[in-house]
């Protein structure tokens, strides 16, 4: 006995007749299961993607399965039947036996009607027709369906389809019948009236089948004028499927639907449904206005966000103003009033088109009309105007004196605008009046603002160096940063040029180098060889670094009065510019904005740095800023200046000196001896810039100013090297701590010392801690506003960050600060305690891997005894212990090489 199985490995050069065979004799002796398993292996045989044919014997056997005694497989058996479609012929009968059977169940009855229509409803006309009066819903409106699906063939069934749409009881039924009678008999004028009746029903599907019956009819021409009024209330509906299909219709309908017009262009302006909106808008096109209201609506749709909306609304303006054009074009006498507004609706088009999301061959519908539009009206300047206006011969030679000054004296055609700025005078042209300013037209252009520029690079490159925050900067060592997630050894101007067009933002932690950047940005931006710049003009930067002072709506005035005032002083003018020229200078990017540490400045200085807005002048804007989230969501270019990793330290410290010119007054042993002093406070940890700086200054000024070894005054202020850093970072705020947080130096080192010392004090090592331990530590000396001084050093100073996904811990952003930090607590607290520094050696030297693991922590010790002169209060004991325990430390770092050069890696390993 075959099995459903077998039968469904059967290979291909099995005989039909066989196959056939064997299959009947597995269906008689199987169960139920396995007379469904055959037919599931029939209908996969009968595939229409298979490569062979239908084998003979398998629509036999799905018909015998028709008559089987189980439901289940007559159900299955139907279903194939259905999926084999044409080829099943023979099954028609048996189909046609199930559907007019009332004891099979209704769902066999319901799916032999879908059966006969996949394979050929032609077979079954009268069977089909009869089923419309059929108990079930469900099979009349099936059998509508069938019928439709041979169209004219099933002519006869129309009346007894048009009886189902005026009173079957069911939506569905109804919807059904509405759907196909358009199909099957479009000449039949009681089909017209149908539909039209149809678009009253109580049920919207019904409604919308009803609307795509008329626009078939539409489509074939048959007259449906009658129905506009029908189709206008369904245009009002609040289903928008049904609002699509009306509108879909009123467009087939043509110019006989122009009382429509006004509704449709009412449901093109609705925005709840964009599809309904396309179809209103396509609609108009194919009815046809020269309303300029209407032609405006579509102008606004040009500008709706789906793309859907915009493609059907250009392809009708296109259409209706092409229209337009081509009839003013014919006239013998143009109306200048009628063709300026068509060139202005055309304009206005193409401005929206410009400014949205359209292909680029969508963006150039337009031109070709514009550009004949224009060339008419420029003829009939010409023809109207030219000869029999005599004022225009003054514009004219206005006009060619303008030309010959933009080439030679392009800044005159600035002056000449000032000078007439103040004029109350109006000139008769192309059949209005004008301002003589307006007809300067080249003042704004790039080339006029280049010159500008070019006028005032020499004052701007001398006074903007003199600005403190910037001279204080004068110095810029490329060291790595990331640019929008890429990270780079050193950013050059190369890496900006492509995108300049967006904002900068730079950001990170305070001394990391954002306002160095910032200011070499601006040396790029006014560089005289254009390989040096960050974009092909040059462009004058200005640097905001304090408080807007002003309302919130008076904001951009008070932005733009800054700048202006900045403007006129480094630009050495007695006379500021106008306004207009300023607004064209930023826009243009002519003017470059900095804005240093826009996350310090108050609210309404912040509100009102806001690219995101349309009426922000500034197009070529720097902002540093300590949070990252300070312009929003706004498409920008984000920097972050890194870390100096320490074995990065020598190449740092070299670049510096020489660009200061002072290399030369260090030993290759001097420096890098000095080297490998700050590479042992570090190790292979990252530094910030401002520290490396300090360190460097230091070393300056020990070798100039006291004129002693650098060794010396290097390793006595390493920790006042820490304090001069924060205070960096405090003085760094300038003017933007309110009076609620205006900590001083004093209060800043004793705050964070005590943090860095709980930070360390479990490890010898920074760790993190948990806030309430933070906040804990600073109560004992503020009681309730320790919280408030633990958000200083962390959002004003981000000496310390928050981590973690609960956000309840913290630690610090720079691990040698908190080690020296923590260093300085202890001397201050222990002070020349014998007990106090014996337990904690004995802490020391239980720690884990001790005391290789906290060698870091004890050097800051060590180096903290010097600078606060209390080695004389510790006893020798103390002291020798303390030695034996370094000693410990130094013997477990690794050998220098003594054949390498002193590169920087080997000078962090040659620190003691």
């Amino acid at each position: 006995m075959i099995t459903p199985t077998l039968l469904a490995q059967a290979p291909a050069s099995w005989g039909k007749e066989q196959a056939v065979r064997q299959t009947l004799e597995s269906s008689q002796q199987d169960g139920e299961q396995s007379r469904l398993a055959i037919i599931e292996t029939l209908s996969r045989k009968a595939n229409g993607g298979q490569e062979n044919p239908i084998p003979s014997g398998v629509v036999p056997q799905l018909i015998e399965g028709l008559h089987d005694t189980s439901f289940e497989v007559r159900l299955r058996s139907i279903d194939a039947l259905m999926g084999i479609g044409t080829g099943a012929e023979d099954a028609i009968l048996p189909l046609v036996d199930i559907l007019q059977d009332p004891n099979q169940p209704v769902e066999l009855r319901r799916q032999a009607v879908k059966a006969i229509q996949s394979i050929y409803a032609g077979l079954a006309i009268d069977d089909l027709d009869k089923a419309l009066q059929d108990s079930d819903r469900v099979v009349r409106s099936n059998a509508a369906g069938a019928l439709g699906s041979i169209e004219e063939k099933s002519r006869q069934a129309v009346p007894a389809l048009i009886g189902l749409v005026r009173d079957d009881p069911y939506s569905e039924v109804r919807a059904s019948a509405a759907e196909v009678i358009a199909r099957i008999d479009p000449a039949n004028r009681e089909v017209l009236t149908t539909l039209n009746l149809a678009l009253q029903d109580r049920s919207w599907r019904v409604r919308r089948s009803a609307a795509d019956g008329l626009a078939r009819l539409a489509q074939s021409g048959k007259g449906v004028e009658t129905t506009v009024p029908n189709l206008l209330t369904a245009l009002e509906n609040k289903n928008s499927t049904l609002r699509t299909s009306a509108a879909t219709t009123l467009g087939y309908l043509g110019p006989s639907a122009k009382s429509a017009l006004p509704d449709l262009k009412k449901a093109l302006l609705n925005n709840d449904n964009p599809y309904a909106q396309g179809q209103a808008a396509r609609a108009i096109g194919k009815i046809g206005t020269d309303n300029p209201e209407i032609l405006r609506a579509l102008i606004v749709a040009l500008g709706n966000k789906e793309a859907f909306v915009r493609d059907q609304a250009l392809t009708s303006f296109h259409e209706l103003i092409d229209k337009r054009i081509e009839r003013l074009l014919a006239q013998k006498t143009v109306n200048p009033k009628e063709l300026a507004q068509t060139a202005s609706l055309l304009s206005e088009a193409q401005q929206a088109v410009d400014a949205n999301e359209f292909s680029s061959d969508q963006k150039e519908m337009l031109l070709n009309s514009l550009k004949i539009l224009q060339a008419k009206q420029v003829e009939l300047t010409l023809i109207n105007t030219f000869l029999l206006n005599p004022y225009l011969w003054a514009v004219v030679s206005f006009l060619l004196l303008q030309l010959g000054l933009f080439w030679l004296r392009p800044l005159w055609l600035l002056k000449i605008d000032e000078a007439i700025d103040s004029w109350n005078l109006k000139l008769p042209l192309w059949g209005t009046e004008v301002s003589p300013q307006s007809l300067i037209f080249l003042k704004f252009h790039p080339r006029v603002l280049d010159a500008w520029v070019s006028r005032h690079i020499q004052s701007f490159q001398e006074e903007f160096q003199k600005i403190e925050n910037v001279e204080a900067r004068k110095v810029f060592i490329p060291s790595p940063a990331t640019i929008n997630g890429r990270t780079l050894s050193a950013i050059t101007n190369q890496d900006l040029d492509s995108s300049f067009s967006k904002p900068i933002l730079i950001w990170g932690e305070g001394g990391v180098g954002k306002t160095s950047l910032a200011c070499q940005i601006a040396a790029w931006a006014m560089a005289d060889h254009p390989e040096q710049r960050i974009c092909k003009h040059r462009m004058l930067p200005i640097f905001l670094e304090e408080d807007l002072e002003c309302n919130a709506e008076e904001c951009q005035q008070a932005l733009l009065d800054a700048v202006l005032g900045q403007l006129r002083l480094l630009t050495r003018e007695e006379t500021p510019i106008s306004q207009r020229l300023l607004e064209t200078l930023l826009r243009r990017r002519r003017i470059m904005v900095i804005t240093d540490h826009l996350s310090e400045m108050n609210e309404i200085t912040r509100k009102a740095i806001n690219p995101d807005s349309p009426k922000f002048p500034i197009n070529a804007l720097v902002v540093t800023s300590r949070q990252r989230d300070i312009l929003g969501q706004i498409n920008k270019l984000t920097i972050k200046p890194l870390r100096i990793m320490g074995n990065r330290l020598s190449s740092f410290m070299e670049a510096y000196l020489a660009k200061q010119g002072k290399r030369e007054l260090f030993t290759d042993p001097e420096f890098f001896d000095a080297c490998s002093h700050l590479s042992r406070m570090v190790g292979q940890r990252e530094v910030t810039a401002m520290l490396a700086t300090l360190y460097a200054k230091q070393m300056i000024s020990a070798k100039v100013e006291a004129a002693q070894d650098i060794l010396t005054p290097a390793s006595d202020n390493i920790p006042d090297l820490m304090l001069s850093y924060m205070n960096y970072l405090n003085k760094e705020l300038g003017d933007k701590k309110t009076e609620q947080d205006a900590f001083d130096d004093r209060t800043v080192h004793k705050d964070a010392m005590a943090v860095a010392w709980e930070c360390l004090q479990e490890l010898f090592r920074p760790s993190v801690i948990s806030r309430e331990t933070a906040i804990a530590t600073l109560a004992k000396t503020w009681g309730d506003k320790a919280e408030a001084h633990l958000h200083y050093l962390e959002d004003r100073l981000m000496l310390i960050q928050t981590i973690g996904a609960s956000e309840d811990q913290i630690r610090f952003t720079l691990d040698p600060l908190a080690e020296y930090l923590a260093a300085l607590h202890l001397v201050d607290l222990y002070d020349g305690n014998e007990q106090q520094w014996q337990d904690f050696l004995t802490a020391a030297e239980a720690k884990p891997a001790a005391p290789a693991s906290i060698t870091g922590f004890l050097a800051a010790i060590e180096d903290c005894w010097e600078t606060r002169a209390k080695v004389t209060k510790i006893t020798p004991a103390t002291l020798a212990r303390f030695a034996r325990m370094q000693s410990h430390t130094a013997a477990s770092a690794p050998a220098p090489d003594p054949v390498a050069p002193p590169s920087a890696a080997r000078v962090v390993a040659m620190a003691p």
